[in-house]
């Protein structure tokens, strides 16, 4: 991801678990990069609002199941949240 970030690429991270969120926005927000974080601890009903424009400022959109859900539709629901994308590129 870093080598993404450095080479000016976007990054969308999906989690069904809300604490390697919280780690993943901690560091790359220390290291300078916009991290949009939308998980179970952080609602951020504000950004959702306008999440189109929020998410366009992002360097990294880090999101997961807001509640304990963890089932397989609840994932596919995640990885098609963002719909348009520069790269086929999915790394699981």
């Amino acid at each position: 991801m870093t080598k993404d970030l450095t080479e000016g690429k976007d990054i969308v991270l999906r989690s069904m678990l809300r604490n390697p969120t919280q780690k993943y926005k901690k560091k790359y927000t220390d290291q300078g990069y916009k991290v949009v974080c939308h998980n179970g601890i952080e609602k951020n009903n504000e950004q959702l609002k306008n999440y189109k424009e929020e998410w366009n400022k992002a360097d990294i959109l880090v999101y997961s199941p807001t509640d304990t859900s963890s089932s397989a539709r609840a994932f596919s629901q995640m990885l098609h949240r963002v719909r348009q994308f520069e790269s086929d590129e999915v790394l699981i």
